[in-house]
Order: C-alpha cells, then structure tokens, then sequence
C-alpha cells in the first residue's frame, strides 16, 4: 500500500467512554464541521471516502458527507473491535443504513465482531489497506491509524 495516498481521519470526540458503541457528543461534531472545513482546497473530488460502520464513526462520515457533497462508503473490515471481549463472545454492530441512508451501504446485515488477537488485528487491517483504492479517505479507529 505505499504507492497509494490514504488520509486516515479519526472519527470525532465521543460522548460516552463506557460505551461500546457510543455516539459523538457536541464537541465531536464541531470538530467534524472544523475537519470538513480543513479539507477545503484538498483535491476531495480524485478520492474514495471510506468509514466504519460504527456509530461514532457513520456520524463523522455522515458530517463530512453532507458539508462535502462527497458519498462516503460504509465498509464492515473498518470496525474496531471492542477491547471488552472475551474469548467466545462477540459484540453486535447494528446495520444503520437507514439512519445514515446518504450514506453507501453495500450490505445490509449486521455487524458481528469477535475478539481479535494483535495478530490477527493487524492481518486484517493490513488486508484492508492493501484493498484500498490508490487515493482514499478513511473515517475510522486510532487503532487502524496507529
């Protein structure tokens, strides 16, 4: 993936930490406004915009959708897995396209995540950037930036 240009953007500050799932607060959306407005000038129209399927991450892409005019896929391998699972146990994402419809939903199932192992983790989103289009924006976890 080191021949592609990809802007990693970190979804906005929450509201909630404890949470699994939670949703932005006041403050992330503000600064999903100021990350919108930081992208003016940048040449938004030559790249794929991409995001999580959770919650705090559809609101984010949702912000920068509809200030940008840009279409934002949802794509499943962007979740972050939560750090509360145990072996076994798995955490549902619930399916929001009709919540975020201006959004591109290219399927309509929930999510089901499991606990990943680091290695498992980093195989995954090493799969993920390489499938990455050469010039994308991704809405996503600091795990997947870091």
């Amino acid at each position: 993936f080191f021949n592609k240009e990809i802007v990693l953007i970190r979804h906005a500050a929450i509201s909630d930490t404890e949470h699994p799932d939670p949703e932005i607060s006041d403050v992330g959306f503000k600064q999903a406004e100021n990350i919108a407005k930081s992208l003016d000038g940048f040449p938004i129209d030559e790249f794929c915009f991409l995001s999580s399927p959770m919650l705090r991450c559809l609101q984010t892409a949702n912000v920068l959708s509809e200030t940008l005019g840009k279409k934002i896929k949802v794509d499943p391998q962007l979740a972050e897995t939560p750090s509360f699972l145990e072996d076994g146990e798995t955490f549902c994402v619930q399916n929001r396209s009709r919540i975020f419809p201006n959004l591109l939903w290219e399927f309509s199932n929930d999510v089901i995540l499991k606990k990943e192992s680091s290695a498992e983790f980093l195989a995954r989103t090493l799969k993920v950037l390489h499938s990455l289009p050469r010039k994308t924006i991704v809405v996503t976890h600091f795990g997947l930036i870091c």
